[in-house]
């Protein structure tokens, strides 16, 4: 067998001086670090105290200076935690690091005395005074927390600040005896005297808009505590409201005037002054980011800007308008001024999906399936115009709209929506078809509050009916009405956001075939008790009269009561008189009034709710019996479950009084929400 070339064997050589190396770099133990010494923290805590740097010489070996660094960090953590006499010494074996502690006792903080605080109450002097301990060991409020002086004084520092805060400038505060022992300490108080904005003296606006909001600034400090920062931060929001305006060149200053004792406080007059300069006018406005929107549109939006004072708000609410559209992803507006005293107005544009359609289904306890198909363009002619079109199939009937949204009709702040619709529909006891116009004027002011004035037509015929023909009135007519609708607390869509307080009311005048006036009011308020828990407090009542006339109201204009949104003891439309062969009937007056708690189920999935509701609510067959008696009440349980479409609803209501004929509860199943 011949020998291997010189070559051959030098490679074989370093294959096995390599092959030594890996087979002792993987038997070498890890570096790693142990404790000595230890007697009340655990090695398992002592560890997690200095976790990061376990792992970092676990990874990269021990050295001195990782292991200095070891010991000093494990120090600083048990002193934190009481032990204020703690050393750790570190020695390095090897790749371990040996850690020798020497704990000492730990000292709890059990009392905090306090004494000469009126303002402060002494839950307050201890909450502030072990904040930062409590912090770093996350340990809860009333729970003991380790004595730790370089805390207590952190914890002075906050009580001092806060009193400053308050107004109490002069506030002190000194431990008694200083340094402190465990495991009480004493804290002598002195608060002075609380020091509180009365007046201030503001420059002359050169704007009534700009002058609205001094107002506000005025009456926002007014009565709030003086403090150090008080003057600057007044002179600052004064120069951001001057530019925030049109005034770019503002600078304010402020200062405080007088100082007046009055009984345990001092009144501070402040005067600020401001040298607004001129006010930057629009000299020209730049589009961009619009492909599918046409210039026009822009350029006639805007008009009312360009060359005219910039206004800050009517910019706001320009931008607002656009979003709500729905035809844009994002507007931004960006003032540039310029040397020459005008401002050149940037607005960027990111345009949204303007064309959506698809089907949908659904069901209710009342409609059954619920199938239809929904098509929208929110960019009709390339002008931000809207139009829809609906086709919707239930058990009891078919319904189609097609609708037209101008949100700017003719340009003014006046939303134009014109609707045609046609319909049938199945009810207890009658079958009717309607087809239908529609004419809606509507504006928002004042934020939440908006007018809508509106005017309608409708072709009604009853097509087949099984109710007593003396309860039926009318057949075939039409009805046009007339009418106004107030609403408050709307989103600016004019849709239920259901936070807070709402409240809305109609009136209409019914002329053509049958006279009638028509009239209804709502309120809800909404109050978030938790972030989970929400409870709802609903009222409604409606009301139609006939004028000028002993004729019977067609069936189909009357008011109706019972069902998943007004008493949910009753099946749809089904409180109330009825014939001999139990078909409702409806009435000229009814009311309704509901109550809900919505609360999270433990260990249920997301977005399912359980609710507890009453509700009550009544209905007269003729106006002269209106009012509050013979009010039918329900009690009952429900759950709600978040879905793409609005919340899935199931309850069940209870008759509480019942009477002869009544059922003894009803079950409600369908989406959106109830009230």
């Amino acid at each position: 067998m011949p020998l291997p070339k010189a070559n051959s064997w030098r490679s074989t050589l370093r294959l096995v001086q390599l092959a030594s190396t890996i087979t002792l770099a993987s038997t070498a133990p890890a570096a790693d670090i142990t404790f000595q010494g230890l007697s009340t923290t655990s090695i398992e805590d002592a560890r997690s105290y200095i976790k990061s740097q376990i792992e970092y010489i676990q990874k990269n070996g021990a050295t001195t200076a990782r292991a200095d660094d070891a010991a000093f960090f494990l120090q600083r953590s048990l002193r934190h935690r009481g032990h204020d006499q703690a050393t750790v010494n570190w020695q390095l074996q090897g790749d371990t690091v040996r850690l020798t502690v020497k704990e000492g006792s730990q000292k709890i903080l059990q009392t905090v005395n306090a004494t000469g605080n009126t303002t402060l109450e002494d839950s307050g002097i201890r909450e502030l005074i072990t904040s930062r301990t409590r912090d770093q060991l996350k340990i809860p409020l009333g729970k003991p927390v380790p004595f730790v002086p370089d805390d207590i004084r952190h914890g002075i520092s906050s009580i001092i600040d806060y009193y400053h805060l308050l107004g109490y400038k002069d506030a002190k505060v000194t431990l008694v005896p200083d340094p402190p022992t465990a495991p009480t300490i004493t804290l002598q108080v002195f608060e002075g005297t609380l020091h509180q904005i009365s007046e201030i003296t503001l420059p002359e606006p050169p704007t009534p808009d700009l002058a609205e909001a001094l107002t506000t600034l005025r009456e926002n400090h007014t009565t709030q505590p003086f403090t150090s920062h008080t003057t600057t931060s007044i002179a600052r929001e004064l120069e951001s409201l001057g530019k925030a305006h049109g005034y770019y060149d503002t600078t304010a200053t402020a200062a405080a005037k007088t100082f007046r004792p009055e009984g345990t406080t001092t009144q501070v007059d402040i005067l600020a002054t401001a040298d607004f300069g001129q006010r930057y006018k629009i000299s020209r406005i730049k589009v961009s980011g619009n492909e599918k929107i046409k210039d026009r549109f822009f350029q006639r939006k805007l008009l009312e800007f360009d060359g005219n004072p910039y206004d800050p708000q009517g910019i706001s609410k320009f931008t607002s308008d656009l979003l709500r559209t729905g035809s844009f992803k994002k507007v931004i507006t960006t003032p540039t001024p310029q040397k020459d005293g005008t401002i050149v107005l940037d607005v960027e544009v990111e345009e949204a999906k303007t064309v959506k359609f698809g089907p949908y289904i659904g069901y209710g306890t009342y409609e059954g399936i619920i199938a239809g198909f929904t098509y929208r363009d929110a960019n009709l002619f390339g002008l931000v115009r809207g139009l829809g079109i609906d086709a919707e199939y239930t058990s009891r009937g078919l319904r189609g709209d097609i609708f037209y949204n101008d949100k700017w009709f003719l340009w003014s702040d006046w939303e134009l929506t014109f609707g045609i619709s046609t319909q049938t529909e199945q009810n207890e006891g009658y079958t009717k078809w309607e087809t239908g116009l529609r004419a809606e004027l509507r504006r928002t002011f004042l934020e939440q509050h908006s007018l809508s004035l509106f005017a309608t037509t409708s072709l009604t015929d009853i097509t087949e009916f099984e109710i007593a023909e003396k309860f039926l009135g009318p057949e075939n007519y039409i009805t046009s009405t007339l009418g106004f609708r107030y609403d408050y607390g709307l989103a600016p869509n004019g849709i239920s956001d259901h936070q807070g307080f709402e409240f809305g009311s109609s009136a209409a005048i019914g002329i053509a075939d049958i006279p009638f006036f028509r009239t209804s009011a709502r309120a809800a308020y909404h109050w978030p008790i938790t972030e989970n828990t929400l409870l709802s407090l609903g009222a409604r009542s409606t009301a139609i009269v006939p004028l000028g006339t002993e004729e019977l109201l067609p069936i189909d204009l009357r008011t109706f009561n019972g069902g998943a949104r007004t008493v949910r003891s009753f099946r749809e439309r089904a409180l109330g008189p009825r014939d001999n062969s139990g078909f409702p009937l409806g009435g000229e007056f009814s009311t309704a009034f509901n109550a809900q708690l919505e609360f999270p189920l433990p260990k249920a999935p997301h977005g399912l709710k359980g609710i507890i509701f009453a509700d009550a609510g009544n209905l007269t067959f003729e106006f002269k019996d209106a009012g509050l008696t013979n009010l039918n009440y329900a009690a009952g349980l429900g759950i709600r479950y978040n879905t793409p479409i609005g919340p899935l609803r199931i309850d069940y209501g209870h008759n509480l009084n019942r009477q002869e004929n009544e059922p003894s509860g009803s079950v409600h199943i369908g989406f959106g929400y109830a009230f």
